[in-house]
């Protein structure tokens, strides 16, 4: 009787031992394990690696590129999050195709937010960051008539800055966007286009411009301010009147005289 009443309660034990482990596995099965969710997904529905590039833009002559890159950023895509290397890449592995929220933060800097759709084509992405209470221009882009030249301006908007301390020039050195020339742009005292917070319209003067847009169709001018981040500025170069200019400002009809 006694042995009969212990065999039971061993069976008892092994099948709630039993019953326990298949929960754990269960469990675990459902989390989302390290490379487990991404690894599992058909080759078709998934990115093998998608690169983030977290990036300040600013004329940085030193390495000769338009950015600076933020190693150390704190880069969430979906529901993963990584941080950012020295050279300011966040790699992500094995993500699934479709909409993901994407977010990057670093301290100083506005957080970056948007939704980015995981393809093959953004497997390599470019996140840019600007520093908190950077100065700003309006308007960013502007056009230059070689035909009609002109002086060119823009408004500053100050916040944190106070001084304008250098103006570059951003010069392609090669079809794609990984080979430039940052050069400073060098005026006589009497030429600053702004010094400081005392005035808020940036004005470069159309000789300087000429010289600049020799070559170019489309220059990009970064303005260095002593705080914040530098602020881009677009001259887009127009070789002549366009169609719609010429509408706009028909020639005058002949005047047709009858004897």
């Amino acid at each position: 009787m006694t042995g009969s009443f212990v065999l039971k309660k061993r069976n008892i034990t092994y099948v709630l031992t039993a019953i326990l482990i298949l929960a754990v596995i269960s469990g675990l099965s459902g989390c989302d394990m390290p490379g487990s969710s991404g690894d599992d997904l058909p080759l078709d529905d998934r990115v093998e690696e998608v690169n983030i590039l977290v990036q300040e833009p600013g004329a940085n002559p030193e390495e000769d590129q338009p950015y600076f890159a933020l190693e150390g950023s704190e880069v969430s895509l979906g529901d993963k999050m990584t941080t950012a290397d020295s050279a300011g890449v966040a790699t992500f592995a094995n993500i699934e195709k479709g909409i993901k929220s994407l977010s990057v933060k670093i301290n100083g800097y506005k957080t970056y937010e948007t939704n980015l759709e995981v393809s093959s084509d953004t497997a390599n992405y470019q996140a840019e960051l600007i520093q908190e209470n950077s100065a700003r221009i309006d308007p960013d882009s502007v056009i230059f008539s070689r035909k009609e030249p002109d002086d060119i301006s823009t408004e500053i908007t100050w916040n944190d800055a106070a001084e304008v301390v250098g103006l570059y020039k951003v010069i392609e050195k090669a079809a794609d966007d990984s080979h430039f020339k940052i050069q400073e742009i060098v005026l006589d005292e009497g030429d600053l286009p702004v010094k400081d917070s005392s005035r808020n319209t940036l004005i470069l003067q159309e000789t300087d411009i000429t010289d600049l847009t020799e070559e170019y169709d489309e220059i990009k001018l970064f303005i260095k301010f002593d705080e914040g981040s530098d602020a881009l500025l677009t001259v887009e170069v127009k070789e002549q009147e366009t169609q719609e200019d010429a509408e706009l400002d028909p020639e005058p009809e002949p005047i047709i005289r009858l004897e």
